[in-house]
């Protein structure tokens, strides 16, 4: 099920197959058909009217929209049950733009630091290389700034959520 916010307040979960609409539960007879690159008919069932759905804005990376019914504007936010599990794990979109500490996400062998206190960085920029199960795994930065420590040493044996790298706030 995905769950979809408008406007930051209301909140409902839905499924959509080719024929049906399923929201909290509820099949609808609702079906959602593409008319163009922006729009979107909504022909609902048991009779009601057709309406059609400008879509204003699409920011697929953060999972958000901005569509217009009539003369209304919704913002909405979309996330499918993986995007769900994630944000519960602490791993949701924008997650790394507020993460300051760098955990290993498994235990190995740190094979190398490309990092050190108050050294800038770059979003994706390599920090560490981890080994583990005979791979190496590069660790890149999940935000740009500066770092403030450094929880490991080149040859250290880690643990799962060992502190590895630690950003100024």
């Amino acid at each position: 099920m995905s769950k979809v916010t408008v406007n930051g307040k209301d909140s409902w979960e839905f499924e959509q197959s080719a024929t049906k609409l399923l929201i909290d539960g509820v099949t609808n007879d609702a079906v959602v058909e593409p008319i163009s690159d922006t729009q979107l008919m909504v022909k609902p069932g048991g009779g009601a009217r057709q309406f059609v759905i400008d879509i204003i804005e699409v920011d697929h990376e953060a999972k958000k929209a901005v569509l217009s019914i009539g003369s209304s504007r919704y913002e909405v936010d979309l996330k499918s049950e993986l995007d769900q599990l994630l944000e519960k794990m602490g791993m949701g979109a924008g997650a790394g733009a507020l993460q300051r500490k760098v955990k290993a996400p498994m235990p190995g062998l740190v094979i190398d630091v490309m990092v050190s206190p108050g050294q800038e960085v770059q979003k994706d920029e390599p920090i560490l290389i981890l080994e583990a199960m005979k791979m190496e795994n590069v660790i890149k930065a999940p935000r740009d700034g500066a770092i403030k420590a450094v929880g490991v040493e080149k040859g250290a044996a880690i643990e799962k959520n060992a502190l590895l790298i630690e950003f100024e706030s």
